[in-house]
């Protein structure tokens, strides 16, 4: 049996892979190296971070792909050994911890420090060390940063808090294809919840408790989930929407800012929303156009002017739980698109739904006039998008589900 090839140069490992050679033999050599140059044969070389250990599942396939794609004669052969050995030296790095929880301390009026205090104690009756997990609190300056290295350095990632704190997770991901393996888990403690709602995570916690859920979430199975990309920037995992309910979501996130919201607690945020509802129910679109790519490929324009709101949809769950869309498949690559032109039917599709009524598309453009009132995920995003809007799918990640 042949050995490697091994040349240590400044900061730099290269390896040449021989056929039936056992990863083991070298893996001690790679780890220490900040930089790690993996050549192989007839496959163009590629520089990766080694420190980065979820980086090289993304790269060996990448690196098997340039393989295939050039392989000729004899080389196929060795192309099928070395994914063996690759798929033992992907599981040889394995990361070391187990889930990472993510708190937002504010989400659910403060509810996000109670499960901060109690998660050791759940941890601990079930077993797990203390090196087997790791918990704090997200940083608004710093939370970007602090989901990277969650990604980076564990095997599920669980986030407490509303949907705007798994937004800002999946956004991380959309820019990070090397960490979409990550299993995503979600301890539900916004006003919405929309997405924890068709994950069946909202009546676990609502019903059940924190202790069930967590212990439901450590073995639960994971499944494919959409995302989104909003102009190639934002993600988007629930819902996109432009008109009377976008406003609803910036006049409530303003007058939380401004102190104007009495406390914090769930009651009282869906209590201030409807106030809001009431306040903005005769709001209509003032133009806009709505361009699809249909499931099927076909293009298509619908006009937008004078509607109540254009709902564009990737779960079934809307506004607090509401479903307009009907049955929805959330890994099926098509978004549901409902436009609603008063405020009757407004309230008729957020009650028993307008799956009639419903468009699929594999993508969409949005034209509107650049002020007016958008959300993403529950979040407001009025004067924050360039025009027109377009929504892309952006890939799939694993979401842990009950």
């Amino acid at each position: 049996m042949r050995t490697p090839l091994v040349w240590r140069g400044a900061g730099e490992i290269i390896i040449i892979f021989a056929p039936k050679l056992p990863i083991c033999s070298f893996m001690d050599s790679l780890l220490p190296s900040p930089m790690a140059t993996i050549v192989i044969t007839a496959a163009t070389p590629i520089t990766i971070p080694s420190t980065e250990r979820n980086v090289l599942i993304l790269f060996l396939s990448k690196a098997l792909k340039a393989m295939r794609s050039k392989a000729k004669g004899d080389i196929r052969g060795k192309v099928e050994i070395s994914l063996s050995a690759f798929t033992i030296f992907a599981e040889s790095m394995a990361v070391s911890k187990k889930f990472h929880f993510l708190i937002n301390p504010i989400s659910g009026g403060g509810q996000g420090k109670e499960v901060f205090d109690f998660l050791p104690e759940i941890m601990r009756s079930m077993d797990f060390k203390e090196d087997e997990w790791k918990r704090e609190f997200s940083v608004i300056d710093l939370f970007e940063e602090q989901i990277k290295d969650a990604l980076a350095s564990s095997e599920c990632v669980i986030a407490v808090g509303g949907d705007g704190t798994m937004t800002a997770v999946f956004s991380v991901l959309l820019q990070h294809e090397e960490f979409r393996h990550i299993k995503i888990g979600l301890i539900p403690l916004g006003t919405g919840n929309d997405l924890a709602r068709v994950l069946n995570l909202y009546s676990a916690l609502v019903d059940r408790g924190l202790l069930y859920i967590v212990r439901k979430l450590v073995v639960a199975k994971s499944k494919d989930f959409d995302l989104w990309q909003v102009n190639g920037k934002f993600a988007m995992a629930n819902y996109f929407s432009a008109g009377i309910d976008a406003h609803i979501a910036y006049d409530f996130n303003r007058d939380r800012k401004e102190g104007r919201i009495a406390g914090n607690s769930v009651l009282k945020n869906k209590l201030h929303y409807v106030k809001r509802f009431f306040a903005n129910k005769d709001y209509r679109l003032k133009s806009g156009e709505l361009h699809i790519t249909d499931e099927f490929g076909k293009k298509k324009i619908f006009p937008l002017q004078n509607n109540c709101t254009v709902i564009v949809g990737n779960i079934p769950s809307f506004a607090g739980g509401s479903n307009p869309f009907g049955k929805s498949n959330m890994a099926d690559g098509l978004l549901e698109i409902l436009g609603i032109k008063s405020i009757q039917n407004f309230l008729r599709a957020i009650s028993i739904g307008a799956s009639s009524s419903v468009i699929k598309a594999r993508e969409i453009e949005i034209h509107l006039q650049k002020d007016e009132f958008i959300q993403i995920d529950g979040e407001d995003f009025k004067n924050k998008l360039e025009m027109p809007i377009s929504i892309k799918f952006g890939g799939k990640v694993n979401m842990l589900h009950l």
